[in-house]
C-alpha cells in the first residue's frame, strides 16, 4: 500500500492526529539543550529546523519540520525465516513514526509496513524495492 494515503488516514482521525502533535507540543515545551531524550534532541534534527527544503534544484520558502503537521518518519528492515528449514529467507520494510511519543514509536499498532523483500535468499539490489516508497 503507498505511504502518503496511508498517512492522511492517520491525521484524518481526531484522536491519533493530537498524538501526532507530540514533537511540535509536548517535546517543543519540555525541550532542555544538551539533553537528549528523543530524536528531536538530535544535532542533525536541530540543523534541520534552520534548513530550507531543497526538492532537487529547487529550495522552497520554508523550513524542514517548520509546519507543526511535518512528519517525522524512521525505516528499518531485517530479514527472518518464515519457514522452519530457514533455507529461505523474507525481508520487510518498516515505517516508524517519530511524530509519537517515545514510548509509542515502536508500537505493533503505531508502525507501518512498508513492504516485505521476498526471498530464497537476501535482495541484491535491496533499493529497487525501495525506491517506490521513496
Amino acid at each position: 500500500m503507498p505511504l502518503i494515503p496511508r498517512l492522511r488516514a492517520l491525521v484524518s482521525n481526531r484522536t491519533y492526529a493530537t498524538r501526532l502533535q507530540y514533537h511540535a507540543d509536548e517535546h517543543a515545551k519540555a525541550h532542555m539543550p544538551g539533553m537528549t531524550t528523543d530524536i528531536f534532541d538530535g544535532l542533525h534534527y536541530r540543523s534541520l529546523l534552520r534548513e530550507p527544503v531543497v526538492v532537487g534544484d529547487r529550495t522552497l520558502p520554508h523550513n524542514y519540520f517548520s509546519d507543526h503537521r511535518d512528519i517525522a518518519l524512521g525505516f528499518a528492515t531485517d530479514g527472518f525465516a518464515p519457514f522452519k528449514k530457514r533455507k529461505h529467507t523474507a525481508w520487510i520494510l518498516l515505517i516508524f513514526n517519530y511524530n509519537l511519543s517515545p514510548d509509542q514509536h515502536f508500537q505493533k499498532d503505531n508502525i507501518l509496513c512498508a513492504g516485505i523483500i521476498p526471498g530464497p535468499k537476501k535482495p541484491w539490489d535491496a533499493d529497487s524495492f525501495i525506491y517506490p516508497l521513496v
